[in-house]
């Protein structure tokens, strides 16, 4: 598993964190033209045909012998086949938000949003967003 921690650059203009997207798109940019592929997180995302929205809003994908699901809050686990990774959510449970077809965001009040990436094997990319030096200090995933 791999597991990214970005600090981001507060918005010039209003002072407020750039959105999740867009500050993914910039760490993809960064990295390609660096060489990092590590970091390269918006390649290889699940294309939208292959991801199955549910009922209550989890995304799940299907890859051969293995299902892939990203819950729709973060106190339920993602799967990976038998694998279960529990997210960080100090202060409750958070309410995930797509922001791509294979993108959820869940944004904490804690000055943080954990970031699943459904890519096109069935594996996720876990990125974590820093937003300001509110947020902790150190994120839990088991």
């Amino acid at each position: 598993m791999m597991l990214a921690l970005l600090p981001t650059a507060a918005n010039a203009d209003t002072g407020d964190p750039p959105p999740t997207l867009d500050t993914l798109q910039s760490v993809t940019s960064t990295a390609a033209e660096t060489g990092t592929a590590a970091q390269e997180i918006l390649n290889d995302v699940a294309d939208a045909s292959t991801v199955e929205t549910a009922i209550d809003g989890s995304l799940s994908m299907d890859s051969g012998d293995t299902t892939t699901v990203v819950p729709a809050t973060s106190d339920e686990p993602i799967k990976i086949g038998d694998v279960e990774i529990e997210m960080p959510s100090p202060g409750g449970p958070i309410e995930g938000e797509r922001v791509a077809d294979a993108v959820v965001s869940f944004e904490s009040d804690n000055g943080f949003t954990t970031v699943p990436v459904l890519k096109d094997d069935g594996s996720v990319q876990i990125t974590t967003i820093i937003s300001d030096k509110s947020a902790p200090s150190s994120y839990a995933y088991h």
